[in-house]
């Protein structure tokens, strides 16, 4: 049987085979004529960054309209777009971004770059990752996780995830059960109490109330639902609205009570925490906070998270409750490549008798969940 090592040099290899970044390679004698400006720090940046120190393509400056200061340990000074007009109108500009990329070119445009100096690497939403920074970043921690994993279907999740992230090639579902609720994994009992971490527009709470019409598992005791985007909110109030015995927040999960930046994009489910436009304040909690003098009868025993990476945090501040009511737990580990390591380390930290695996619950780059028990 090959080891992870081998396992990941034979993907590493399909990398230079097909690199998802051919395009900067093929222009580097273009790039090399003018300064080169890399705009929007994005999850493309580090990615071209390492292609364009590996290839020789000389970087003049990284550009955002948000963001300043120096931009990792790469030395490289993040500039305003203002800046960008006045020192590099000639420039050639990659965007590094691919959440912005059409409002980044409609500024380019307005500042008065031409069309023929931008230049759009790759327009699929993968976050890409050169097998250098891989390397140095998430090597171990992977390596870790497929040790940890004890079934293959779990190993292939967490290689082909590998995969994705070095040439695009988009995963395919492992499991045909309803995202979250895997009846093999997830059994049910009376008076649940369950958590849907990132309620959206309604839709998990009304599937988790028809598997336990499916399994006649009986009535639940609560339902709570935390959606901190409003227009996602107000859209689930409409669907939900009816439902007894359940509370919608219009809050996000955290390790703490707070507020953050929320990045909302008008309930279309691809909101996140970030500073970006379209951005407001909204409030966040911990459910160990939200439950805390609660009996244990009302503890929650089914977590659902997908809160767009902010899932170590909110199961940070789950950690009383994962200690004392072993609550089941469906995690999404696809929002940031070192989600599928650190979201079963962390949980096992706090609780070593859970069981975890991984499934692909659908086909593309998100659907990847944790299941722990």
């Amino acid at each position: 049987m090959k080891s992870f090592k081998q396992k990941f040099g034979e993907i590493k290899t399909q990398y230079y085979k097909n690199n998802p970044f051919n395009a900067i390679v093929e222009k580097k004698e273009l790039f090399s004529q003018k300064p080169l400006i890399l705009y929007g720090c994005g999850v493309y940046l580090s990615t071209i960054i390492f292609l364009c120190n590996e290839y020789g393509i000389k970087i003049n400056a990284i550009c955002d309209s948000y963001k300043t200061g120096i931009y990792g340990d790469t030395g490289m000074e993040i500039i305003s777009p203002e800046r960008l007009k006045k020192e590099f109108q000639g420039a050639n500009i990659i965007i590094s971004s691919n959440m912005f990329t059409d409002e980044i070119k409609k500024k380019l445009l307005f500042l008065g770059f031409p069309n023929a100096q931008i230049f759009l690497p790759a327009t699929s939403k993968v976050s890409f990752v050169h097998p250098q920074e891989f390397i140095g970043k998430h090597l171990e921690g992977y390596e870790w996780a497929h040790h940890f994993f004890t079934d293959d279907n779990s190993k292939k999740v967490l290689l082909d995830r590998i995969k994705m992230y070095f040439t695009g090639i988009e995963l395919i579902r492992t499991s045909a059960a309803p995202e979250y609720f895997d009846p093999e994994i997830i059994k049910f009992h009376s008076n649940e109490v369950f958590i849907d971490g990132g309620g959206y527009i309604g839709d998990t709470v009304q599937e988790f109330i028809r598997q336990l019409s499916l399994k006649n598992a009986g009535g639940y005791r609560h339902i709570y639902s935390f959606e901190p985007d409003r227009v996602a909110y107000n859209k689930a109030f409409s669907s939900l609205g009816k439902i007894e015995n359940m509370d919608l927040i219009c809050k996000g999960l955290w390790s703490c009570d707070t507020e953050l930046k929320f990045y909302s994009d008008g309930g279309n489910g691809s909101s996140t925490f970030a500073n970006r436009v379209n951005t407001i304040s909204v409030p966040v909690i911990s459910l160990d906070s939200y439950f805390k003098g609660k009996p244990k009868e009302e503890l929650p025993t089914f977590i659902k998270m997908d809160i767009e990476g902010a899932e170590k945090e909110a199961l940070t501040g789950a950690k009383n409750i994962i200690m004392e009511n072993h609550p089941k737990l469906a995690i999404c580990t696809y929002h940031k490549p070192e989600d599928i390591y650190e979201l079963p380390k962390l949980i096992y930290e706090i609780d070593p008798t859970y069981q975890f695996t991984l499934h692909q619950c659908e086909d593309g780059i998100y659907g990847t969940i944790l299941y722990a028990v």
